[in-house]
């Protein structure tokens, strides 16, 4: 055998033995989430920040990302999620005691009233698919992270007592004092959390029926911080994934 047959053998043998197989391929996609029903965790939240108690919000999300893996295993990527937060209560804190002898006491507090809010957050994730059975049904866990903002007006209400002698009573009473701002929403939680933007983490486990090339929906559901997606359904679909598909089958 020449040195140039040598050299062709020992190249094929590399290429069947080092390539990796079509339909193990990664290609790039993008997806789209719904999740019908968003909740805040007011009361997880509350631990860490006293003054969110009671911020207890919920809405539906909307998110559109784009991915990179394989629609018979699992991918990575990056999302752009929004909030639209149709339950929102406002916020009463109180922020001190003041007493006054006869005049008795009254509670200083902060009231906050929230309007035409909403979120918008960036999550990267890494999906886990445990097992794809006969490439039609995949059961898996997704992990993702990022950060979220929060948008909308907020009416700021400060009422403050204070001591101060009446001429005409001849006796200390309790004064009151209001104070009244607009401001945005992100502020108004800045005050009462110290954080402008939240950090967000979640886990899910989910269950995804591939229903054609490169196309598959999963349902998800699991735990997060700050807020927990009760039930949410992702589409995803990969580019690519026809081709290899029509190869892997012959």
């Amino acid at each position: 055998m020449t040195s140039i047959r040598k050299f062709l053998v020992v190249a094929l043998v590399w290429c069947l033995l080092g390539a990796t197989p079509v339909y193990a391929q990664q290609q790039w996609g993008i997806s789209a989430s719904f999740t019908p029903n968003w909740k805040f965790n007011a009361d997880e939240v509350g631990r860490l920040f006293v003054r969110l108690r009671d911020f207890r919000v919920a809405g539906p999300q909307f998110s559109l990302g784009l991915l990179h893996g394989r629609t018979l295993g699992g991918d990575t990527g990056v999302e752009i999620s929004y909030k639209k937060l149709t339950s929102v209560p406002g916020i009463t804190n109180i922020t001190g005691v003041r007493c006054s002898g006869s005049a008795g006491c009254a509670n200083n507090t902060e009231n906050f009233i929230f309007s035409n809010a909403s979120l918008l957050g960036l999550e990267g994730h890494k999906y886990w698919a445990f097992a794809t059975i006969k490439r039609r049904v995949q059961i898996g866990m997704n992990l993702a992270g990022g950060f979220m903002a929060f948008s909308g007006q907020a009416n700021f209400v400060r009422t403050d007592y204070h001591t101060e002698f009446d001429r005409t009573l001849n006796k200390p009473v309790l004064a009151k004092e209001v104070t009244e701002e607009q401001m945005s929403m992100a502020n108004a939680v800045k005050v009462l959390s110290g954080l402008s933007v939240f950090p967000t983490i979640r886990l899910e486990l989910g269950a995804a029926a591939i229903i054609g090339n490169g196309t598959k929906i999963r349902m998800g559901y699991g735990r997060g911080f700050p807020g927990n997606d009760q039930l949410n359904v992702t589409v995803s679909h990969f580019f690519g994934s026809g081709a290899v598909r029509s190869v892997a089958s012959r």
